[in-house]
């Protein structure tokens, strides 16, 4: 795999930063009102609530995207090793890693990459020194270049991202600590527009706009009407009135999106004192769509099948809070909570509980995430319940800090039959260990390693004084086993989850679609924003 499909997601991240919340080349026949109630989540995200302040910040993000994405000039040494290094991850040979990364320091091998915006180029490299005051007053441009390559993040799209691995020897084992550390520059992003713009995607998630009704009588309500119906018959007058403005003020994001799957569902019911919504939003990827643009994407979904089932709930003290699922097999998610003004309800022995303050993301909390998980691989199927994992989220005066663990080994069942006749207690007899205490295995050294932290995240965002470049910095550490048999399991998942060069360019070109449809939205929501 060529190295520019591993930096694909870098620019998916920075577009993920702006365009969230964002949708959107608007007729002008639409009301005006409609395009900017759409618009209200990255008008708050990325203006603090001021349109045309907002837009200009929006035309910085694209424009960074376009370069990411058109014009990446990658360090041939810097390249090269990279794509060995995605070859060693794609098989999980982690002692290929260790020995690959070529910084030593201590017991520890490393690598750093910087990012850095040139005008018209994106340069990703290693860390090179910093140009000195007279190089840079003598006009050297090569030097001038480095500045944002010194491994400091000083203007939006700077990146900076370390990996080092350290070998471990134990009783079970030759196992490797990982850890990466990634930093982003991701523009003059306040915390509080962040968490603003969240309420406003929830708000708009569960209300819909009655004019968008069966009996509407404006001739464009009752086009973005027929577009929702025809993407799916199965909506009901809700779901209509909720997705229908959405697609009137952001048409050529919805069109993109009628080319990959379609919409399921979204609002279930109704509190009858109105006091919260049921959100049940949930979109399916549909192959026979996708084949049209993105054939080997399609194909490569659709070989996916039973892979992976997964649910996973967010809780606190007093219920849960959100569900997840997702489903291979049915290429489907879904996201499940109840909403009242923009913030979540928690649900505890299936009621809605009322009588608790709405979860507020202003306020410091900690949170619990459970995940069940069962995957399908050549017959054999994999069940683990009870992946634990503990979130803690507290604001600070420059932004907030998340952090995760997950130090609980999970319950773990291995059943089927390899290629439909294969019996795995057959397997079994010709391996060292049974399949599921090799993964129990695995497990433990994930969640009781690393010193006893486990498997440990840590996301900051900060800005030092509103208007100011905002950061983003995620760090990761786990430690995992290496062994002859584990690598064998995960070169497997790898095979049928990382996508091919075939797909990587169906994925490119997918991405290349959605800049364009988000850049003819903005012309279009710019057009209200000046008025």
């Amino acid at each position: 795999m060529n190295v520019s499909s591993v930096f694909r997601p870098l620019g998916l991240a920075v577009a993920l930063t702006t365009s969230i919340p964002v949708m959107a080349v608007t007729p002008a026949s639409v009301s005006s009102d409609v395009i900017q109630r759409g618009w209200k989540p990255s008008v708050e995200f990325s203006g603090a609530g001021d349109s045309k302040h907002a837009v200009g910040k929006m035309r910085e993000m694209a424009a960074l995207q376009e370069v990411v994405f058109k014009n990446t000039e990658y360090h041939k040494e810097t390249q090269e090793f990279i794509d060995e290094l995605w070859s060693s991850l794609e098989s999980f040979n982690l002692k290929k890693l260790y020995r690959m990364l070529p910084d030593e320091n201590g017991a520890w091998r490393q690598l750093t990459v910087v990012g850095a915006l040139d005008g018209e180029l994106y340069h990703l490299g290693p860390v090179q020194p910093r140009a000195d005051k007279n190089e840079l007053a003598e006009g050297n441009v090569e030097k001038v270049n480095t500045v944002n390559r010194t491994g400091e993040i000083q203007a939006l799209g700077d990146l900076v991202s370390n990996i080092r691995v350290k070998e471990l020897s134990s009783d079970a084992g030759t196992s490797y600590l990982i850890q990466n550390n990634l930093q982003l520059g991701i523009g003059a992003f306040s915390w509080d527009a962040v968490l603003g713009s969240g309420e406003e995607v929830l708000r708009l998630a569960v209300e819909g706009d009655s004019r968008f009704g069966r009996t509407t009588k404006m001739p464009w309500a009752q086009d973005y009407r027929m577009k929702v119906q025809a993407m799916n018959l199965t909506l009901d007058e809700q779901d209509v009135e909720i997705l229908a403005p959405l697609w009137a003020a952001f048409p050529e994001s919805w069109n993109l999106l009628t080319k990959l799957g379609r919409v399921d569902d979204v609002v279930i019911e109704d509190d009858a004192s109105g006091g919260y919504q049921h959100l049940v939003a949930s979109f399916s990827l549909i192959p026979d769509l996708m084949d049209v643009n993105y054939p080997e994407l399609a194909s490569h979904l659709d070989g996916l099948n039973s892979l992976l089932k997964g649910v996973v709930e967010i809780e606190d003290g007093n219920g849960r809070l959100l569900r997840l699922t997702l489903d291979s097999r049915t290429l489907s998610g879904t996201i499940d909570a109840y909403v009242t003004q923009g913030r979540l309800l928690p649900v505890k022995n299936g009621k809605v509980v009322t009588n608790v303050a709405p979860v507020r993301l202003g306020d410091g909390r900690e949170f619990s995430a459970r995940v069940d998980s069962t995957m399908s691989i050549l017959g054999v199927v994999t069940r683990m319940k009870g992946i634990e994992t503990t979130i803690r989220y507290q604001p600070t005066e420059k932004g907030a800090v998340i952090q995760t663990s997950m130090t609980q080994v999970p319950e773990i069942y291995v059943e089927g039959a390899a290629l439909g006749f294969m019996p795995t207690a057959i397997i079994d007899l010709f391996l060292p260990t049974n399949i599921d205490e090799l993964m129990r295995e695995f497990m433990t050294v994930a969640v009781k390693g690393n010193d006893g932290k486990g498997i440990v995240t840590r996301t900051e965002f900060s800005q030092l004084s509103v208007g100011e470049l905002a950061k983003v910095n995620i760090a990761v550490s786990f430690e995992a086993l290496n062994n002859f048999m584990v690598r064998i399991g995960m070169g497997i998942v790898s095979d049928r989850i990382i996508p091919d060069s075939d797909v990587s360019k169906d994925i490119q070109q997918l991405i290349y679609d959605t800049e364009e449809a988000f850049s003819k939205d903005l012309d279009g929501f710019e057009k209200v924003a000046v008025l």
